[in-house]
C-alpha cells in the first residue's frame, strides 16, 4: 500500500472566517482552542480560546465536545494542525485549523511553513504495512533531527545549548524506536526484513514531508519555527504507535506500543518546554 495512502489534508478556516464565527454565532455553538504554552497563552490569545498545550491534548480531549465544530490554533498552524489531526482520528467530526495561527489573525505575515498532512489509517491496512510505514518515518526523522542539532550549534543561534541538547536526544531516541520496531516486527510477523521494506519506502518523513526539501526550509528559519515543525513530526508518531497500540492483541506488544506512544508525548513536553521559553 503506497505511504501516500496514510495521509490527508486537515481541514482548515480563515481568520476571517473565525471572526465571522466568534461575531455571528452564541459562544457555546462551537469551541476555540490554543495548543499553545501557557506562557505564549498569557502573552495573548484569542477571545474565548481554551487553553490546551499540544501535549496534553490526548489526556484532555475529554473536555471538549466531539460533535461540536472545533478551531484549533497556535502561533503558525502548525502545532495547531497536529491537534486537529489528533481529534480527527478520535472521532470528532467537525474540526478545523486556524490557518496561519495567531499570527495571520494579529495581521502579521504568515511564516510559510511546509505543508504537512495528517496520518490516518484505511481500514483495509495491515498490521505488517503499519509498522514497515513506522520503521522508515522513524528513520526518515533520525535524520532530520540529526540535521536540526547541526543548525542549532550556527552562532547565531542563541537558544543554541538547549536547542543542541534536544535535538541530540531526538536523534538518539529515533534510532532505538527502529531497533524497537525491528524486534516488535519480528516477533508478530516471523519475519526480519523490516528494514529491508523500510528502504523502499520513498525518502519521506512523518507529516509526508520529504527529508531533504525539509531541511532545506530550516536553513533559515529561526529555533521556534523548527520546533513547532518537529512538534507535527512528533504528533503523527504520537498516532502510528496509539493506533497499533489498539490494532494489536498480545498484551506484550499492546505495553510495547503504548510505551512508544508515550515517549512521544514526553518528547512534545521537551519540545514545548522549550519552546515555551523562546521570545
Amino acid at each position: 500500500m503506497p505511504v501516500f495512502n496514510f495521509y490527508r489534508k486537515i481541514p482548515t478556516r480563515s481568520a476571517e472566517e473565525l471572526r465571522s464565527i466568534i461575531n455571528g454565532q452564541h459562544r457555546d455553538s462551537y469551541s476555540v482552542v490554543d495548543v499553545r504554552q501557557p506562557q505564549e497563552y498569557e502573552r495573548g490569545h484569542i477571545p474565548g480560546a481554551v487553553l490546551i498545550p499540544l501535549g496534553e491534548i490526548p489526556q484532555r480531549m475529554s473536555e471538549l465536545q466531539p460533535n461540536k465544530p472545533t478551531i484549533v490554533y497556535c502561533r503558525s498552524g502548525n502545532r495547531s494542525m497536529s491537534a486537529a489531526a489528533m481529534l480527527i482520528n478520535s472521532n470528532f467530526t467537525d474540526v478545523y485549523n486556524l490557518e496561519g495561527g495567531i499570527s495571520l489573525y494579529n495581521g502579521l505575515k504568515a511564516h510559510g511553513f511546509p505543508e504537512v498532512r495528517s496520518l490516518f489509517f484505511p481500514a483495509d491496512a495491515s498490521f505488517e504495512t503499519i509498522v514497515t510505514l513506522a520503521w522508515s518515518l522513524e528513520e526518515g526523522s533520525c535524520i532530520f533531527y540529526g540535521k536540526c542539532k547541526e543548525l542549532s550549534q550556527k552562532p547565531e543561534a542563541p537558544e543554541a545549548p538547549e536547542a543542541i541538547e534536544l535535538f541530540t536526544k531526538l536523534a538518539e531516541a529515533e534510532d532505538r524506536h527502529k531497533a524497537n520496531i525491528e524486534r516488535q516486527y519480528a516477533g508478530i510477523t516471523g519475519k526480519y526484513d523490516v528494514e529491508k521494506i523500510g528502504k523502499g519506502t520513498p525518502h519521506l518523513m512523518e507529516a509526508l514531508l520529504n527529508i531533504e526539501d525539509t531541511i532545506q526550509w530550516c536553513h533559515d528559519k529561526d529555533t521556534a519555527d523548527i520546533l513547532e515543525l518537529s512538534m507535527t513530526i512528533e504528533v503523527n508518531s504520537y498516532d502510528l504507535y496509539a493506533h497499533l497500540y489498539r490494532k494489536v492483541e498480545d498484551e506484550q506488544h499492546k505495553t510495547f506500543f503504548k510505551a512508544m506512544a508515550d515517549e512521544e508525548i514526553s518528547h512534545l513536553s521537551q519540545m514545548a518546554s522549550v519552546l515555551g521559553q523562546l521570545p
